[in-house]
């Protein structure tokens, strides 16, 4: 396993930006699913994946979720972040499916 990889996979500011403030950052997003990309790869005919890294890649999906969710039970229209944050949700748990499969 390529503990660079997995450190600037954990490294990674985009969650955080969207869970402590509510905030969309594009360049560390591009990051991320870039990062996902190589790791799927690097994983493809791996026996053995690093539990830790999984762990954190079937929750990262899930959060941007729960972020997306709070917005829709709202009444009235979704505001545009939460409709960007649906498209994230989508393609994030898209891309961990490949790392995982």
């Amino acid at each position: 396993m390529n503990l660079i990889l997995k450190e600037k996979i954990k490294n990674n500011k985009f969650i955080d930006e969207v869970l402590s403030k509510m905030r969309i950052d594009e360049q560390q997003y591009q990051e991320l699913c870039n990062l996902l990309k190589e790791l799927a790869t690097e994983w493809q005919n791996n026996q053995v994946i690093d539990k830790e890294l999984a762990l954190y890649l079937y929750c990262t999906p899930q959060m941007i979720r729960n972020v997306f969710l709070s917005f829709k039970d709202k009444n009235g229209p979704l505001p545009e972040i939460a409709k960007r944050l649906e498209d994230i949700w989508v393609e994030l748990d898209a891309l961990v499916i490949e790392c995982l499969k």
